[in-house]
């Protein structure tokens, strides 16, 4: 099968005219990281219902049981995301269209997830110091401050993508043109971090500059891990025509 072929579910030779898988490795990860969660969640509700553990985000406290219940919520973490990844694997994605956008979305808020918290953590060490961090930290709601961060970043991030989706900036077929699409997320960027900057109740004008580094790195980290994708897809569909046709 042609790499571009628009028919990316195409009867194999087999003797039962097998059909090659349509995976879509965004949604593979995904799945992982939903079911990973969801185990996770389940093992603290098990551990507060039988051992008694209150957990709690703003107070976690360092004991012989809690090292124990980390230790076995790891492992639970990892089994959620194998589970995870053989549900999403069940899924067949036919459309390369619908594939990109699963793709785009998920690459743009994980690549965001990491870049934007290099870029909090460069800030807050630059502006209030170690010291500083933890006095500001210790006086904060942290579990609120979590919540935050991940609302600001999937909004945003989500917003991004589907912005640049929409405007067809970012096409299938084609190599997204990199400074077009960093000038176009810089003001949605901007607007992340003058939110983010005020629920952490920090007076700066740094969400200025935090606009800007942001598109600069997010755009062609998700160029570069989409692209990885698309590969990937086309390896997989490969390989089942092969065994389809042996």
């Amino acid at each position: 099968m042609k790499r571009n072929s628009t028919i990316i579910w195409p009867k194999g030779n087999g003797k039962n005219g097998t059909k090659a898988r349509a995976i879509s490795p965004a949604l593979v990860r995904f799945f992982s990281l939903i079911v990973s969660i969801v185990f996770l969640i389940g093992t603290l509700f098990v551990a507060n219902k039988t051992l008694g553990i209150e957990i709690n985000l703003d107070n976690i406290p360092v004991g012989e049981i809690n090292i124990q219940l980390v230790i076995v919520s790891l492992i639970f973490l990892f089994i959620g995301m194998q589970l995870g990844a053989a549900i999403g694997s069940l899924i067949e994605v036919r459309s390369e269209k619908l594939n990109h956008v699963f793709s785009t979305l998920w690459h743009y808020n994980s690549q965001g997830y990491i870049l934007w918290s290099l870029i909090l953590i460069c800030f807050l060490s630059k502006s209030l110091g170690k010291e500083g961090i933890v006095s500001w930290a210790k006086s904060s709601k942290q579990s609120l401050l979590l919540f935050y961060f991940i609302i600001v970043v999937l909004v945003g991030c989500t917003l991004i993508g589907s912005f640049l989706l929409l405007t067809g900036q970012l096409k299938k077929d084609e190599k997204p043109k990199l400074m077009q699409c960093i000038i176009s997320a810089i003001p949605i960027a901007i607007v992340m971090g003058y939110v983010q900057l005020r629920l952490f109740h920090l007076d700066s004008f740094a969400w200025l500059v935090m606009g800007i580094i942001f598109p600069l790195m997010l755009i062609p980290a998700a160029a570069f891990t989409m692209e990885r994708d698309k590969q990937l897809r086309a390896k997989i569909m490969k390989r089942f025509e092969i065994m389809n046709s042996s």
